[in-house]
């Protein structure tokens, strides 16, 4: 007890050194909690086939919602790589729709919600007939989706990728994967990457 006594100002401030450093770390765990809640979630993936009729839908997962300003699609056929800005679906004529912005993939997507941008096989010609025309998309061996769009909670611009390949099959052609989900574009090098595909489109 004397000891204590003695040492008792040395200890008071040892506690305090401990409660700040216990509430420093509640503080941490809280505010990464609240990061990961808010964090921009955007699954690309394959519906209704597996070969080059399947859809491509985007699903935004997080929980926020999103707004969709670019889709991009880049080819590789034969080891040469080619991209395009695919947002629009012009293979839809204008006159199909009552609303005309049911031709566009640029919108809301609210969290929870999935949007269907078209299929491979619609995606590949969209692309071919801005950089490549009369090459047919059977030609394609890879497709890379790109798709950007801004969160609600962040100034930066969001995104995420996924890769995927067309093999021939017993039954044709068929569109796989190459990853089990779709990569987010959160670092700094992919932001700077998509800001300047959107760049590059003000441009073009």
């Amino acid at each position: 007890m004397s000891w204590i006594a003695e040492h008792s100002a040395v200890l008071q401030v040892g506690v305090g050194v401990l409660n700040a450093g216990i509430w420093l770390l509640y503080l941490h765990l809280i505010l990464s909690s609240y990061r990961r809640q808010q964090e921009t979630v955007i699954l690309i993936h394959r519906g209704a086939s597996d070969d080059d009729r399947a859809r491509c839908i985007v699903s935004n997962m997080g929980s926020e919602p999103i707004y969709i300003l670019s889709v991009i699609a880049e080819l590789t056929i034969d080891g040469e790589v080619c991209e395009a800005r695919v947002t629009d679906r012009e293979e839809l004529d204008m006159e199909t729709f009552d609303d005309p912005l049911r031709r566009t993939s640029q919108g809301p997507l609210k969290s929870g919600d999935f949007l269907d941008i078209g299929s491979f096989h619609d995606l590949a010609q969209r692309t071919l007939q801005q950089v490549a025309p009369g090459t047919s998309p059977e030609a394609v061996d890879r497709l890379r989706v790109t798709v950007v769009a801004a969160s609600s909670h962040a100034s930066a611009l969001v995104g995420a990728t996924r890769d995927f390949v067309r093999e021939r099959s017993g039954k044709g052609y068929s569109v796989a994967p190459t990853t089990l989900v779709a990569r987010q574009l959160r670092s700094r090098a992919d932001r700077r990457r998509v800001e300047s595909m959107l760049q590059n489109e003000l441009a073009a």
